[in-house]
């Protein structure tokens, strides 16, 4: 089974034609948006979707996506204990690219989120580039032990942000929560 979710913006918050930005791809089909998927052992699982109008202005500069992680779905497919979400996208802007993820903000009870990877450097970090898209991820690890995985409750969640340079010019971040929730 796979998922690719499309997260987009409904709108480019005013960019500068010459100002950097992230998209899902080199035309873009949406401008400030990522794509992302979830893995676990190195399989795609449907954990969340994204209709492609997830990410909004936050009025900054920035934009934010809320999503929802679908709880039944960690303990239906992650035998391992540990599942990793992607993000992928490509950088409209001159040279000299930078991604990052970063500022983790784990409140999920017994589980553990973690980002992890290292982060890229290249323009396309689409899913065409291979499984680490932006070379950061999420991962996020179950916590309990003999009596079975626990992944935490509904309404638990975590945020962090995905920030990108063009040329030493920051593209609008995204600042990202995913919350843990029942389809």
């Amino acid at each position: 089974m796979g998922f690719q979710g499309v997260v987009a913006v409904v709108a480019q918050g005013g960019l500068l034609p010459d100002e950097p930005f992230m998209g899902t791809d080199a035309s873009p089909t949406y401008a400030n948006a990522l794509t992302s998927v979830a893995y676990e052992s190195g399989e795609q699982q449907i954990i969340h979707y994204h209709d492609g109008s997830d990410y909004v202005s936050n009025g900054a500069g920035g934009f934010t996506l809320s999503t929802m992680i679908i709880i039944d779905e960690l303990y239906n497919w992650t035998s391992s204990g540990q599942m990793l979400f992607t993000f992928y996208g490509y950088m409209h802007g001159d040279a000299s690219y930078a991604w990052n993820m970063a500022g983790l903000n784990d409140q999920i009870g017994d589980a553990t989120a973690t980002i992890e990877g290292t982060a890229s450097t290249s323009q396309d970090a689409t899913a065409s580039t291979g499984w680490a898209g932006i070379g950061k991820y999420l991962k996020i690890t179950a916590g309990g032990g003999r009596g079975g995985l626990d992944w935490g409750n509904s309404g638990e969640y975590v945020t962090f942000l995905i920030t990108a340079t063009a040329n030493s010019v920051s593209c609008p971040s995204f600042e990202v929560t995913m919350t843990l929730g029942n389809a």
